[in-house]
């Protein structure tokens, strides 16, 4: 119920930024680099190593009830994964908005344009992590139910 509410609120957030814009683009509010080598890059970097079967029983593996000890590690693994590899292509993405600033330093009106951008990626990859940490929680729950 907790994530409703937080999902809401932040629903809320964006709907009322966007109308108090003045009427400017959505995609003024979208980082589009930002999506792709945040979220999108590091999934298809998991989904490489492990399989799109292997990243899809990590995130379904709640509905099995009787999963052994190794089927829930390497779920937690896949989980784990995916977390740092997002963490590391954050901070990818933010050197290069940081690079690309500075590549304009002389027009100083993009100085708060390229700060966004630079913290976008940020909120990206916490959003992710956010989104990620229920499944790891339950998963840890179950190996230890499975321990004693």
């Amino acid at each position: 119920m907790r994530y409703i509410i937080a999902f809401c609120i932040f629903i809320l957030v964006f709907v009322v930024s966007f109308f108090g814009m003045g009427g400017q683009s959505l995609m003024n509010l979208v980082d589009v680099s930002g999506i792709l080598l945040v979220i999108i890059f590091p999934f298809l970097f998991v989904c490489i190593f492990n399989g799109f079967s292997g990243v899809k029983n990590a995130f379904l593996i709640y509905k099995n009830i009787s999963a052994s000890k190794e089927v829930l590690m390497k779920a937690l693994l896949v989980l784990k994964m995916y977390s740092k590899i997002t963490w590391l292509s954050c901070i990818i993405a933010v050197v290069f908005s940081v690079l690309s600033y500075l590549g304009n330093i002389e027009n100083s009106s993009y100085l708060y344009i390229s700060i966004a951008v630079a913290s976008d990626s940020i909120l990206y990859a916490a959003l992710i992590n956010i989104f990620m940490l229920p499944f790891e929680i339950k998963i840890k729950k179950r190996m230890n139910e499975n321990e004693k």
